[in-house]
């Protein structure tokens, strides 16, 4: 356990007066830290704003994110470091990272695997991606307007097949939509803001069943996209004044009543 200790420790990157916002479930490991961030100089926090984080969590997401890890994540500020303690690995680390990256909503991404013998656990660590100003929120959900809902929920919820469609579709397009279907049976606010975390992607709006996701770290690429955007098609050129004369001068004219042929 100290071996893990200090990769997490250097990973955080401590220092004197830093401080580290944390959720370990582990004793173990708490006490093994716990050393190391006293004489580092840092500080442990709870339920506060800080510019590094800690969270450990029992296995990889499968599929829904975790409701501690999105805490701790949230209580980060944009663009300061998140060190994640994944246990029950199956994967290798990089390959862990570059699938776990944007579902931790984190850019720059890398693990490194635990030093323990025969030990499952990676340790990923990235930088907490910024939110969408409010203008590009706002032409963000201009265009989803015109979008069709490509994501449908229904009986059987937030699958680990729906959301790897949803990946798959967010990491392709960039924006998708999700709807609730009739036969969905899920809170309308807590199944857009799973989705969105699970998907690997940021919720820009919810209204009624609808939801619309944003990854900002792929080529934006909407489904419709071309058609909103293409240039219009030339109107059809109408024949000229002269054109029209010519051709009515051409029609031979009927005499009329009373007039000499």
């Amino acid at each position: 356990m100290q071996r893990l200790a200090r990769t997490i420790a250097r990973l955080l990157d401590l220092g004197p007066d830093k401080e580290v916002r944390v959720s370990l479930t582990s004793p173990e490991l708490r006490t093994a830290l716990d050393s190391l961030v006293s004489a580092s100089g840092a500080t442990f926090v709870e339920d506060v704003i800080a510019p590094t984080g800690l969270v450990e969590i029992a296995a990889p997401p499968a599929p829904l994110v975790p409701a501690e890890a999105r805490e701790l994540i949230q209580g980060v500020v944009p663009g300061g470091v998140v060190v994640i303690v994944v246990h029950g690995a199956t994967e290798n680390a990089a390959a862990l990272a570059h699938r776990l990256g944007p579902v931790f909503d984190l850019g720059h991404v890398h693990g490194e695997a635990s030093p323990e013998v025969d030990d499952t656990t990676v340790v990923l660590r990235g930088t907490r991606r910024p939110a969408p100003t409010r203008e590009r929120i706002k032409e963000l959900r201009g265009i989803a307007h015109a979008l069709e809902a490509s994501i449908l929920i229904g009986r059987d919820g937030l699958s680990a097949g729906l959301v790897e469609s949803a990946r798959e579709a967010l990491a392709r397009h960039g924006l998708v939509k999700a709807k609730l279907t009739p036969r969905a049976r899920l809170d309308k606010d807590d199944s857009a803001v799973d989705l969105a975390w699970a998907a690997g992607g940021q919720l820009i709006q919810r209204v009624g069943k609808t939801a619309v996701i944003y990854r900002p770290d792929v080529p934006f690429q909407p489904p419709t996209m071309k058609h909103l955007f293409a240039p219009e098609a030339p109107a059809p050129k109408k024949p000229s004044g002269a054109t029209r004369t010519h051709k009515r001068a051409a029609r031979p004219r009927k005499p009329r009543a009373g007039s000499k042929a």
